[in-house]
């Protein structure tokens, strides 16, 4: 299958994503800088600092050669599990490297940060043939934020009022999640690796392809498996409205749409002990209580309105465009409409009858951000931004 990524466009990419994992340092920087004899650097920022300390402890279980974690915040007795597999590896690699536990947190938020950022740009580039109207789409896709600084600014938030996301949904922004964790920036990417494999072929996954995505799949459920539902469900969505295109327009469909259902499936099928495990562990006393008070509820929607209200304007105008910016070029492009599957069902997600609600914005600034680039490149008056609608 060709690609038309040229060279000198990754390139630029690789050149842009490092300057931004750096641009990421500069806080932790400024704060060893700043450290004095009485005043210490902890190495975390002061507002992900309490979450990423229990990383730290989930590192140590690690250091000390467990690969089932015990809930360390609690005097109760109970057995370990196969969770929070990410850090406890950490852990194990400190303890084989000697290495720091701060420098491995911060050098797997780096790397992990870095194949994100490529992964993205990648994913772009299955939509959009014109290399402008990619790098404007992983600009706004990476580095875009809300108007929270404006509305902060007219009228500030009143105390005990919900501030602008922007300044605190690690969870929304792709930045903020470079800037904070690694596993959020390593769950991205897997989820990247499986939309990737399953789009890049007019004809469907490769066996290569469906393995890796399979992988992929299982990675993140390890990881985050909540995500499970936007990597399983969306290509499923996805084929579903492309079948039913079809039909409408009397066109002849190929293997490709049914070779995407039996991957997906088999994705499913290998997630499902995974998945079966860790509701059987977090109905144990000790690690339900734990879940129980890990509560992400979504905050109302004029939160999200304000804090996505610039990439959502723009990804408007891009749904009204000439016919010259339907070009796709000499490499066959999955439909837009992938993009907008993917907001809409994270909009359902997001308030849906559990407590893990805002959980499922993770990623989603890539298709609003896709969007936007395409609304954008109209605005402009270029040519050839994206596949067809």
């Amino acid at each position: 299958m060709p690609t038309d990524v040229s060279r000198r466009e990754w390139f630029w990419v690789t050149a842009v994503a490092a300057a931004i994992v750096a641009a990421s340092a500069a806080p932790f920087a400024a704060g060893y800088l700043a450290q004095t004899e009485e005043w210490v650097f902890t190495g975390m920022l002061p507002t992900v600092r309490p979450d990423n300390y229990t990383y730290l402890a989930k590192m140590w279980q690690g250091y000390w050669g467990s690969w089932q974690y015990q809930v360390p915040f609690t005097t109760e007795p109970h057995q370990g599990a196969y969770l929070v597999t990410f850090y406890l590896a950490l852990g194990h690699l400190a303890r084989w490297s000697g290495l720091n536990f701060l420098f491995l947190f911060h050098a797997a938020r780096v790397v992990f940060g870095l194949i994100m950022l490529l992964l993205i740009y990648r994913f772009v580039a299955l939509f959009t043939p014109a290399a402008h109207t990619r790098r404007l789409a992983f600009l706004l896709a990476t580095t875009a934020s809300g108007l929270g600084w404006l509305t902060e600014s007219i009228a500030p938030t009143r105390p005990g009022a919900i501030s602008p996301m922007d300044f605190w949904l690690l969870d929304g922004y792709i930045y903020l999640s470079l800037l904070a964790v690694p596993h959020f920036c390593a769950a991205i990417s897997l989820l990247l690796v499986i939309f990737i494999g399953l789009l890049r072929r007019p004809d469907g996954p490769t066996a290569v392809d469906g393995g890796l995505a399979i992988l992929a799949g299982l990675g993140l459920a390890l990881i985050h498996p909540y995500m499970l539902l936007v990597a399983d469900l969306l290509p499923l969505l996805y084929v579903g409205v492309e079948m039913a295109h079809a039909r409408t327009q009397r066109a002849q469909r190929g293997a490709g749409e049914w070779r995407i259902i039996w991957v997906v499936l088999l994705m499913g099928l290998t997630q499902t002990p995974v998945v079966l495990y860790q509701l059987w562990v977090y109905r144990q006393p000790v690690f339900a209580e734990w879940a129980a008070q890990n509560l992400t509820l979504s905050p109302p929607p004029m939160i999200f309105l304000a804090g996505y209200g610039a990439l959502l304007a723009l990804a408007a105008i891009g749904l009204v465009r000439p016919d010259r910016f339907l070009k796709t070029g000499p490499v066959w492009r999955p439909r837009l409409s992938f993009a907008w599957l993917w907001l809409l069902l994270v909009a359902v997600l997001i308030y849906s009858p559990t407590h893990l609600q805002r959980r499922f914005l993770e990623g989603v600034q890539i298709p609003l951000g896709l969007l936007a680039g395409v609304g954008l490149s109209v605005i402009r008056g270029r040519d050839g931004p994206a596949g067809r609608l």
